[in-house]
């Protein structure tokens, strides 16, 4: 029986062993792991071997994965936190917390779906249907909640000014290890204040819990799971969530800023703006929750302002969210330049509409007193 590995050298070995790896990072897109190990090889083939043949070979391959990293649109990993409850799960999985890497773009009813074939005596629930904890102890139930990866802010991807999109958009769902929820509580501690807005829909009466889960490893990982090691959970207040809500979608539209001004001034036809187009629109035609003309009448109205005169926080969290919907007003307006110089002719009436909509009609009253 011939071996699995014939007779060889030690580095031989290493290198076929480190080929074969590359190849399969390279399947699975996976280009920045690749170049670590291009790295390795470069530099044993630089100053050990001096084989140049080798060396000018995985350097061009090393390129290959850079110029890859820049221009290839990967899609982002789907993180799920699963929990088993009850007894009646062995003891290895018995009332833990899991998180696990579902498959690109998953979302989590199909999750859930698998999950519910891998376990089908376990029973499903969410926190809208689950029953008392007296019940669920003595019973085998599954919670499935979709989770957002916190990346490192503190990475030098974050820091360092005009690094390239797509390389900012790979370590937002990469290389994390902290992954959060959200559940949303109506009217809770609200009574405190006299509510501005009384409809059901009020965005003052809508106060979050934030759940943070920490990992033992980082993702993406070979095992595509890990276990919770630690929580926390931060509260926020209505005003305070409406500051995060404008803050994101600016964040947003300021990663579309980055990726599409240089085609912009390049001229480039042909461009798909789609991204783009959509962003613009939640902004401007159907945003989220009322937008930000709801966030102004609930907390900038002088009827909230009055009510919060003695409250200093309060006060700050005004100007806070002030100085968000300001720079929203200057990032619509650059996006929609951008958007104007790149839109399809069959698409100039949609930009047109874009344009002439109520909510960018107070952007140029307010750009033009700046």
């Amino acid at each position: 029986m011939e071996p699995e590995h014939p007779a060889e050298s030690e580095f031989a070995r290493k290198q076929r062993l480190y080929n074969q790896i590359i190849d399969l990072y390279e399947k699975g897109k996976a280009w920045e792991k690749a170049i670590e190990l291009c790295k390795e090889l470069s530099e044993q083939y630089e100053t050990k071997t001096l084989d140049y043949l080798s060396l000018k070979n995985i350097l061009q391959r090393q390129a290959s994965f850079l110029d890859q990293i820049l221009t290839v649109d990967r899609p982002s990993p789907s993180y799920f936190r699963v929990h088993c409850w009850g007894q009646a799960w062995p003891l290895a999985q018995r009332n833990k917390d899991w998180i696990v890497q579902g498959a690109d773009w998953e979302k989590i009813s199909s999750f859930s779906e698998r999950m519910q074939l891998l376990y089908p005596t376990a029973q499903l629930v969410n926190a809208n249907t689950m029953p008392s904890f007296e019940t669920m102890d003595k019973g085998q139930y599954l919670q499935v909640t979709a989770l957002v990866p916190i990346p490192d802010r503190r990475n030098r991807v974050f820091t360092t000014p005009d690094v390239a999109p797509r390389i900012r958009q790979y370590y937002e769902h990469h290389e994390v290890d902290q992954f959060s929820y959200q559940i949303i509580k109506r009217n809770t501690l609200a009574n405190r204040h006299e509510a501005v807005d009384s409809s059901p829909e009020s965005v003052t009466d809508i106060w979050t819990e934030r759940r943070i889960l920490y990992s033992e490893a980082s993702f993406p990982n070979i095992a595509r799971k890990a276990n919770v090691i630690n929580y926390a959970t931060v509260r926020s207040s209505p005003i305070e969530n409406a500051i995060q809500a404008i803050k994101n979608k600016n964040d947003e539209l300021l990663e579309l800023e980055r990726k599409y001004e240089p085609l912009s001034l390049e001229e480039k036809q042909d461009v798909n703006i789609n991204s783009l187009s959509l962003a613009l629109t939640s902004v401007i035609d159907s945003p989220l929750n009322g937008g930000v003309h709801k966030y102004k009448t609930a907390f900038l109205s002088e009827t909230y302002v009055a009510q919060h005169l003695g409250n200093q926080e309060e006060k700050e969290f005004v100007e806070m969210l002030k100085s968000a919907i300001e720079d929203q007003v200057v990032i619509v307006r650059r996006c929609l330049e951008i958007h104007k110089s790149l839109v399809s002719a069959d698409m100039k009436p949609f930009h047109k509409s874009l344009v002439e909509c109520t909510y960018p009609a107070a952007y140029r009253k307010i750009s033009a007193n700046n």
